[in-house]
């Protein structure tokens, strides 16, 4: 591929631990995407992937593994994002046979496509979103000015940030942020 002028190749990884690939029906390993990922840059081709959070198995020790896979493969431009539940998907289906979207209507209209039906709560969540920060390459809010998080019911796509204002050190200013 490289002698054939590929400069760069985007994996669709998802996660990097076995259980939330299962779950994903990815049919992959961690161990196999390692050896892709190192493949692929040995030939001199750029990687890049996608990392995606709150699948229904996602834990917080799942999250957790994904992350720190993140931190020690940087060099390889993998983006970190949230799930997004779509009508007329499993996890959309999923969503409503187990009560997490209660009015249809109204999901669509509040929430669509930003749903939790991951294991992990609101704190797991904020820790989630605090660790992608501080790990992020292309963050724009430096962690060490993150005041408080707040994730509003799980809804993953509107997280609040309060943070310190660039001018002022006492005054804060909130920002949503999407990941979807």
């Amino acid at each position: 591929m490289h002698n054939g002028n590929c400069l760069s190749m985007y994996l669709s990884i998802e996660s990097a631990d076995n259980k939330i690939l299962k779950s994903m029906r990815k049919g992959i390993t961690v161990e196999q995407i390692e050896k892709a990922m190192k493949l692929v840059s040995m030939a001199g081709i750029i990687v890049a992937g996608n990392f995606i959070f709150g699948d229904i198995e996602e834990t917080l020790e799942t999250a957790k593994n994904t992350l720190d896979f993140w931190e020690r493969y940087k060099e390889y431009n993998i983006s970190l994002t949230f799930i997004s539940v779509y009508p007329g998907t499993h996890l959309y289906r999923y969503a409503l046979q187990n009560g997490i979207i209660k009015d249809p209507v109204k999901s669509l209209k509040d929430d669509y496509p930003n749903i939790n039906v991951s294991k992990l709560s609101d704190d797991d969540m904020s820790y989630v979103v605090k660790r992608m920060f501080n790990l992020s390459a292309n963050h724009t809010i430096a962690p060490e000015d993150l005041i408080a998080i707040s994730t509003k019911n799980c809804k993953i796509g509107k997280v609040s940030l309060n943070r310190k204002c660039l001018n002022a050190e006492k005054i804060t200013r909130e920002k949503t942020l999407s990941f979807s």
